[in-house]
């Protein structure tokens, strides 16, 4: 990997632990005995007390060697580790871009454009066949950080990828500000999920295009509060991802599970490259299931599945779906994201649960006067407690008990001429466990508006189980 060049980067960063360790390593050098020497005897004739113990003259002899024969190995050494702390890879927070970094699957980019006292620098590029990263920073005429997210461009996308032949491939870029430790701006990084199938797509051109920096807005987007510099700053590089080819690996899986004639999963493939490892796969469902609706943030044709993953030596290289998974991805019935697995023979996949939505039918006939209102159901205890404006919405709080394996239900809310209501929120907690296999719960349903009338309708349309599982296969990697 070619090392950042700190001559034209002025941004100073703190070292995180993992770097001190890396700085550390640098300075575990031997000390040459003429050197050792000469540095006791000068420590030796000083007059602090501090200096009569030999474990502190030891230690600073020690210190001080190594400084020195650091400094002597020349600007091949501290460019290197120049370039480790100023990686803003390195400060992103992404596991696997920390990873690519330190196993040289980093390359630096170094193109910068000017305008209007700004410069947009593009630093570094991770790419493989899973995803493409690129970091950058935006610094003013005094060499300050600016935010490298409050960037417009008049041709749409600001940042983008095309092929060779100049069409703008949509693979969904992503991203945003990096800080340090202390809250200062180092950079931005963009990242691009690369499709399933990316065979006939191994070139790329990547773009950039800014016509506005620092432009902030309300919160709406409608009312400009700070109108930022206006300027032209554009650059493009190729990137080539055949030249990562042996760095990645696709292994075919074409595992099925096929549960109670409901739900069927199949693992397709999994893609491990240096920055990320990727599990696809797709989810069919029964006919009745398929009538549940998938729209806004209550899609219940999602499948939500937990598991782990084991290597050859049985110990686990990725968790999902458990309060300490490690996910990079949130389920989607495509695919799963995880940081970078290690080297491993084969690997073994345990679906330990699964929780998907099944099609149920309450209705509640309520006004605000009405309640509470409290019905038993064959999925739970339900009462509907309060009807409230807030904020000019309509709030539906909503508690009761219910077995132990529903994680949440589905609502519809319609007004008396049947006419479905817009929903804003659906917010679904568990409580404490109740004796036996129930538990308590509550929930809120926001509604946009106050309702047309006095009296709505509420409707359980799905309720979201948790089913345990003990299924597995193998992956064999070599």
């Amino acid at each position: 990997m070619k090392p950042y060049d700190s001559k034209q980067d002025n941004s100073k960063l703190e070292l995180q632990a993992h770097e001190q360790e890396e700085l550390m390593k640098y300075m575990d050098i031997s000390v040459p005995k003429e050197l050792n020497d000469r540095l006791a005897s000068r420590l030796t004739k000083m007059k602090s007390p501090i200096f009569f113990r030999k474990s502190w003259i030891k230690m600073l002899i020690a210190t001080a060697a190594s400084i020195m024969i650091v400094l002597s190995l020349g600007m091949g050494l501290s460019s290197a580790f120049a370039a480790y702390v100023k990686s803003i890879f390195m400060e992103s927070g992404d596991p696997g871009l920390k990873e690519a970094f330190e196993n040289g699957h980093s390359k630096t980019v170094g193109k910068q454009v000017t305008d209007q006292g700004v410069t947009v620098r593009v630093k570094e590029v991770v790419a493989d066949l899973n995803r493409i990263s690129v970091s950058y920073d935006i610094v003013n005429e005094k060499g300050e950080s600016m935010d490298p997210s409050l960037v417009k461009s008049d041709s749409g996308d600001p940042i983008y990828l095309t092929n060779l032949n100049g069409e703008k491939l949509h693979f969904g870029g992503h991203g945003g500000p990096v800080w340090d430790r202390k809250g200062k701006q180092l950079g931005g990084v963009v990242t691009f999920d690369l499709p399933k199938n990316i065979a006939n797509e191994k070139q790329f051109i990547f773009h950039l295009h800014f016509t506005n920096i620092g432009e902030i807005t309300n919160e709406i987007g409608t009312k400009v509060i700070q109108p930022g510099v206006k300027g032209k700053w554009v650059l493009q590089f190729p990137i080539d991802l055949r030249k990562e080819k042996n760095a990645s690996k696709e292994i075919k899986l074409d595992a099925i599970l096929d549960w109670k004639h409901e739900i069927k999963l199949t693992f397709d493939k999994l893609v491990l490259s240096p920055s990320l490892s990727r599990l696809f796969y797709h989810v069919d469902q029964s006919e009745k299931l398929m009538q549940l609706p998938s729209q806004d943030a209550d899609d219940f044709k999602v499948v939500d599945l937990q598991y782990y993953i084991t290597d050859e030596h049985n110990k686990k290289v990725a968790i999902y779906g458990t309060d300490d998974f490690n996910s990079g991805a949130e389920t989607t019935n495509k695919e799963i994201q995880h940081p970078p697995f290690p080297k491993s023979k084969y690997y073994v996949f345990h679906l330990t649960g699964m929780s998907y939505a099944t099609v149920a039918n309450e209705t509640f006939s309520i006004s605000s006067k009405s309640l509470p209102v409290t019905k038993s159901t064959s999925v739970g205890k339900i009462m509907i407690k309060s009807m409230k404006k807030v904020n000019g919405n309509t709030v539906i709080t909503i508690e009761g008990e219910r077995s132990k394996d529903i994680d949440s239900y589905g609502w519809v809310v319609r007004d008396e001429k049947g006419q479905v209501k817009e929903m804003f929120t659906h917010g679904s907690e568990n409580g404490k466990s109740k004796q036996g296999k129930t538990q308590s719960f509550t929930e809120d349903i926001g509604i946009v508006g106050e309702p047309t009338s006095g009296k709505i309708q509420l409707q359980l349309i799905a309720v979201k189980k948790y089913h345990a599982t003990n299924w597995s296969f193998k992956i064999k990697s070599e």
